[in-house]
């Protein structure tokens, strides 16, 4: 005969953890525990994210900027290139007619 015997299965404390549920109580208390510890931290490390994020976004604004000023020139030497091989175009044109009517 053999005995049937039940295996113990190990069940993970975080699955223990959540059959049971969160209790919003305990979570509180840990939030309040942690700001009351690290709070001038928190504050600092907020700081921090906004003034890096200004920096950045002045720093983008600036080379966007620069781009805006560089395009604007680049657009104004394509059209004076344009301008100048059409006036040489037309003065290419009439040479060619006085030399033709001669």
């Amino acid at each position: 005969m053999t005995s049937k015997t039940k295996e113990r299965v190990r069940v993970p404390i975080w699955a223990k953890r959540r059959a049971r549920g969160f209790s919003l109580v305990a979570v509180d208390k840990r939030v309040k525990a942690f700001v009351q510890r690290y709070g001038r931290l928190v504050t600092l490390l907020g700081a921090f994210i906004v003034f890096g994020t200004f920096v950045v976004k002045e720093a983008l604004r600036d080379r966007a900027k620069d781009l805006l000023t560089d395009i604007r020139a680049a657009e104004g030497a394509y059209e004076r290139r344009a301008q100048y091989d059409s006036l040489m175009a037309t003065m290419f044109v009439i040479e060619e007619r006085k030399a033709g009517d001669k």
